[in-house]
């Protein structure tokens, strides 16, 4: 992965880029963002031009340390991850990976680069075994410290670290990928984008997760129906909400970026955002939902603008209250009542 193939990130690109030219680059940098943001992939593009034999403008991509790296084969690039089934990234792991290797010297490269994920994982313990590595490095070491949570460091390490946040990407952007890469059709490009907020790597999963399909119907269905339904009909549907809040949650993928009631909500909120946005404008060409042109047109000429803004702040109420352990079912009822009150004809 060079820096040419990564998707936004413009400034963290030009200084990295900027310092393996220079070669007045840092010997500890910590990557920071949500998981999905591309901190691995610029982890990646860094030690490649940095182990790059003839680096310009990015990685040649052709010398022998290049395809060594871009195979994974490079043996002075070293990943360091927790042991499996550990929650923490333990300090026996830290000395045995870092500290007690950082002596010897590189193979074949110029520098011999820590790419450590998850180190906000790292307890107290291992925080400070990597500190004294982190204050007197060898000229050729360079730690990167992958984190999506760097106030989880202790401050002695934040001091000494160059930090860099990863940015959200532009829609237009994500959208663009989605189609052209991963042949995304054009009006679900345009959602999953819009979700993700900026976060390629959840955009392309949720493309790829035949599930987001599945509550993004079911939510529709709920946002079509809500204004009609009676006491029982809610009373069932938050029982189904809450048997597959209860499926999702024992079969939950670690690597998952939203659960079922994350999702749910989102889209809710996109929902009740189109209608309003029509209902301001009268443009269709805005709308997220345009398979929905119709049923969003009736809902902008049957509710108010207040009323738009009451559903809207309803589901905000409702994250706080599932935030705070409040009963699920009856906040979720709570949420589907606003829904009906606001919407009905």
């Amino acid at each position: 992965m060079s820096f040419e193939e990564i998707i936004g990130q413009d400034d963290a690109k030009r200084l990295l880029k900027n310092a393996v030219k220079t070669g007045n680059h840092s010997h500890a940098y910590i990557f920071s963002g949500e998981n999905g943001t591309g901190k691995k992939m610029l982890a990646d593009a860094f030690a490649l031009m940095l182990q790059c034999e003839n680096p310009g403008e990015d990685a040649c991509l052709e010398c022998h340390s290049c395809k060594q790296t871009l195979s994974r084969n490079n043996p002075d690039i070293i990943y360091v991850t927790r042991e499996e089934g550990k929650s923490n990234l333990g300090v026996d792991v830290v000395r045995e990976q870092i500290v007690n290797d950082v002596d010897i010297k590189p193979f074949n490269g110029k520098y011999k680069i820590y790419i450590v994920d998850e180190a906000e994982k790292m307890n107290q313990q291992a925080q400070n075994a990597l500190l004294k590595t982190i204050e007197e490095p060898p000229e050729y070491a360079v730690i990167i410290l992958l984190t999506a949570n760097h106030n989880a460091f202790l401050q002695t390490i934040l001091s000494r670290c160059v930090l860099i946040q990863m940015k959200p990407v532009a829609t237009e952007s994500i959208k663009q990928i989605l189609e052209k890469k991963y042949e995304v059709v054009d009006y679900q490009a345009n959602m999953v984008a819009t979700f993700a907020q900026g976060n390629i790597g959840k955009a392309i999963a949720l493309a790829n997760d035949a599930s987001f399909g599945d509550v993004k119907n079911r939510v529709v269905s709920l946002c079509k129906r809500a204004g009609k339904m009676e006491e029982e009909q809610i009373a069932n549907e938050v029982k189904e909400i809450k048997e597959e809040k209860e499926a999702e949650k024992k079969e939950k993928d670690v690597d998952k970026f939203e659960g079922f009631i994350d999702q749910m909500l989102e889209l809710i909120t996109l929902w009740f955002k189109d209608v309003l946005l029509y209902k301001a404008t009268l443009n269709d060409n805005l709308l997220l939902f345009k398979e929905d042109t119709f049923d969003i047109h009736e809902q902008a000429n049957n509710c108010s603008y207040k009323g738009l803004n009451d559903i809207i702040n309803a589901i905000s109420q409702t994250r706080a209250r599932l935030n705070a352990n409040v009963n699920f079912e009856l906040t979720i009822m709570l949420l589907i009542n606003a829904i009906k009150e606001n919407t009905r004809c």
